[in-house]
């Protein structure tokens, strides 16, 4: 899985896996979360949104997509 970079008080880096739709969530403080199941879509628009952050809660965590923290 490749990672970018994002701008973010929170987030360090953000990637994706086409192969199985997960979505990597690496945070400044080291951890790390996977979300399955979710559209190319979503990640590239998490990946150039305004805010990370903010995308990251409003569309991500509250759209339900099942998760597991990996770190």
């Amino acid at each position: 899985m490749q990672y970018y970079a994002v701008s973010s008080s929170s987030l360090s880096e953000i990637g994706y896996d086409e192969s199985s739709n997960t979505l990597a969530v690496r945070f400044q403080n080291g951890s790390e979360y996977h979300y399955f199941g979710v559209p190319e879509s979503e990640f590239q628009a998490l990946r150039y949104a305004g805010s990370v952050g903010t995308y990251l809660n409003a569309s991500i965590k509250t759209a339900g997509y099942p998760y597991a923290k990996i770190s």
